[in-house]
C-alpha cells in the first residue's frame, strides 16, 4: 500500500461509513455553539460600552461605567472562556477515536463508536499529554516567532526573519514527524505514554518520506480549511446575529469538520496499512 492509496483509501472509508463523522461533528458543532454564545456577550458588551463616555475611563472613575449591565454579559464571555479547556479534550477524546476505527474497519469489523469511544477514554494519559506537549510547543514556537519578528524590527535587517522562518518550519517538520504515531501506536496497541511516544518517534524517522508527505498534505487541507472559516468566520458575525449568519456560520463549520475527520483518519490509516504491515510491533 502506497500514499496514493492511503489517501484514497481513508476517503474510501468516509464515504463508505459516514457516521464516523459524529465524533468530529460532535465537537465541531460544540465548539460553534460556545463560539456564538461567546460572540453574542461579546456584542453585548461592544453595544453597551459603545455609550460609555471616554473621558471617564480614561481617568479610571468607574462612575461612567454601566456595571450593574456590563457584568452579567462579562461574566457569561469570562465563563464561555473558562469552558474552551473542557472542548479541548472533548476534542481530544473524539480524535483518539479514530484509530480504533480505522482498524476495526481494516480488520472487517462493524465499526462501533462506542467501542471506540471507550478505547480514547483508556488512553487518556497519552491524548493528555500529547495536549500539554502540543501546547508548550505552540507557546516556545510564538515565543520564538516573536524574538525574530522583535530582532528583524531593530536590526533592520530581513536575514534575521530568513533565519526565523527556516528554524520555524524545522522544528514544526520534525515534531510533526516524532508525534505523527502517538495515538495511532498508545490507542491500537494500548501501550503506555513513554512507549508509545518512543514507538512513534521511531516509525516517524524509519518512514520519514512518507510521514513529512503527509504532513505537508495535511498542513495545505488546515490552511484550506482556514481560509474557509474566514471567509464567513466569527467577525462576519459582528454587524448582528441573525438567523441566516447563524445558519452560514454552522454551514462552514460543519465543511471544516468533514475536513479535519478526514485528517484524523488518514493518520491511523497509514499506520496500520503501511507503517505496522511493515514494522510489525
Amino acid at each position: 500500500m502506497n500514499l496514493f492509496h492511503v489517501m484514497m483509501g481513508s476517503f474510501s472509508l468516509l464515504l463508505k461509513k459516514p457516521r464516523i463523522f459524529i465524533p468530529n461533528l460532535f465537537a465541531s458543532l460544540l465548539y460553534a455553539f460556545v463560539e456564538l454564545i461567546m460572540i453574542k456577550a461579546f456584542i453585548d458588551i461592544i453595544g453597551i460600552m459603545s455609550g460609555v463616555n471616554p473621558a471617564g475611563i480614561i481617568r479610571g472613575s468607574l462612575t461612567y461605567l454601566p456595571v450593574e449591565e456590563l457584568l452579567p454579559h462579562f461574566f457569561i464571555f469570562v465563563a464561555i472562556l473558562a469552558f474552551f479547556p473542557v472542548i479541548g479534550v472533548i476534542d481530544l477524546v473524539t480524535y483518539s477515536m479514530y484509530p480504533a476505527i480505522v482498524v476495526d474497519y481494516h480488520q472487517g469489523k462493524s465499526i462501533s463508536l462506542r467501542r471506540a469511544l471507550k478505547d480514547a477514554i483508556s488512553a487518556w494519559r497519552i491524548w493528555l499529554t500529547l495536549g500539554v506537549i502540543f501546547l508548550l510547543f505552540a507557546v516556545f514556537v510564538l515565543t520564538m516567532i516573536g524574538i525574530f519578528a522583535i530582532l528583524t524590527f531593530l536590526l533592520d535587517n530581513l536575514l534575521c526573519l530568513l533565519i526565523g522562518a527556516v528554524l520555524f518550519v524545522s522544528l514544526v517538520i520534525l515534531f510533526m514527524m516524532a508525534i505523527f504515531f502517538v495515538m495511532p501506536v498508545g490507542v491500537i496497541e494500548k501501550t503506555g505514554i513513554l512507549e508509545s511516544f518512543r514507538k512513534s518517534y521511531q516509525l516517524g524517522f524509519r518512514h520519514k518520506g512518507e510521514v513529512i508527505f503527509l504532513n505537508v498534505f495535511i498542513i495545505l487541507i488546515i490552511i484550506v480549511a482556514f481560509v474557509l472559516g474566514n471567509i464567513f468566520g466569527t467577525e462576519k458575525l459582528g454587524a448582528g446575529i441573525t438567523f441566516m449568519t447563524i445558519a452560514l456560520f454552522l454551514i462552514i463549520r460543519i465543511i471544516q469538520s468533514l475536513m479535519y475527520t478526514y485528517i484524523y483518519v488518514v493518520n491511523p490509516y497509514f499506520y496500520v496499512g503501511v507503517a505496522r504491515m511493515k514494522n510489525p510491533y
